[in-house]
């Protein structure tokens, strides 16, 4: 299980994801995947299939949520999956 978490402190944002690669019975800690970047002004993190979270960051690269609400990102990652 891979996890992305986030915290407000005030005037910033801090995110963290743990480093594991899981498929099938392998498991990986050698830090090869990134799960959190910095993309087009925002802090972008994701698990799930490494080629997912790559596409993810490419998308991210030209496009940016209609607002910074929850409304706007379901519409960001619908916009995504299409």
């Amino acid at each position: 299980m891979s996890v992305v978490c986030a915290r407000v402190y005030g005037d910033k944002v801090v995110m963290a994801a743990d480093s594991i690669v899981c498929r099938g019975d392998m498991k990986r800690t050698n830090g090869n995947i990134v799960k959190l970047r910095e993309v087009n002004g925002m802090g972008v993190g994701g698990v799930g299939t490494a080629q997912e979270l790559n596409l993810m960051f490419r998308f991210a690269e030209t496009h940016l949520p209609s607002s910074p609400t929850e409304s706007g990102m379901q519409d960001f990652v619908v916009e995504f999956s299409k």
